[in-house]
């Protein structure tokens, strides 16, 4: 996404990314196009990284902290942090299909109902999140299988992929699609927009929005919705 807004504004745009690994950081900067001198200073190249752990709520909010203050605004976040990890955790609270009332997985774990689970609670926090900020734009993305090092990086790949083709995008496609269906709300890989998740009523949303504000230690909010 960062690649493809860069060349497609041809370097005139501030773009930070936050990550955990400064050397990928580095390398991705490198290719970006770099304005010619005598650009307008408020049109020059503005590239910087962020080092930050998207797991920690702690480092998120100090950086977001710190964002807000340094920055008039912001045109465009692109969220997008991933873990692989599938140890369970001793405060695990039971999957949201079926019994909403009981948001973590203390029982009952497997990573078929995580899964539906995770699934339910994105589509909740960002409805009540557009609820709740109607002057903001929220656009949540299910881009299908990406051919990113996680699929092209394991042993056997090169014999995979080439069945992979029709139901895979690359990311260079995937950044494509994605800016260019940025005014829709919920979109397919395709930039098709995506029905609304039934299972989240607005018992759901209330339910999800406060078990994370708990669980994030954040203070909750007065709600539009």
């Amino acid at each position: 996404m960062a690649e493809q807004l860069a060349h497609q504004t041809n370097g005139r745009a501030q773009i930070i990314l936050l990550g955990r690994n400064q050397t990928a950081a580095d390398r991705i900067i490198a290719s970006f196009p770099q304005t010619s001198t005598g650009t307008p200073s408020n049109e020059e190249s503005k590239y910087s990284f962020i080092k930050v752990d998207a797991t920690s709520m702690a480092q998120i909010r100090e950086v977001t902290s710190k964002l807000s203050k340094e920055l008039d605004k912001i045109k465009f976040i692109v969220v997008s942090p991933g873990s692989s990890r599938m140890e369970v955790e001793t405060r695990r609270v039971k999957a949201l299909i079926g019994q909403w009332h009981d948001l973590g997985l203390v029982k009952g774990f497997t990573i078929g109902r995580a899964y539906n689970q995770m699934v339910t609670y994105k589509d909740s926090a960002f409805e009540e999140l557009a609820a709740r900020y109607p002057k903001v734009s929220f656009n949540h993305v299910f881009p299908g299988m990406v051919t990113k090092p996680m699929i092209t990086g394991f042993t056997g790949s090169l014999f995979i992929l080439p069945f992979l083709g029709p139901f895979s995008v690359t990311p260079q496609q995937c950044a494509q699609v994605l800016w260019w269906r940025m005014w829709t709300h919920q979109i397919s890989r395709y930039g098709e927009e995506f029905p609304h998740n039934r299972h989240v009523t607005p018992e759901v949303k209330k339910a999800v929005w406060e078990h994370a504000i708990k669980m994030t230690g954040g203070e909750p909010t007065s709600t539009t919705s």
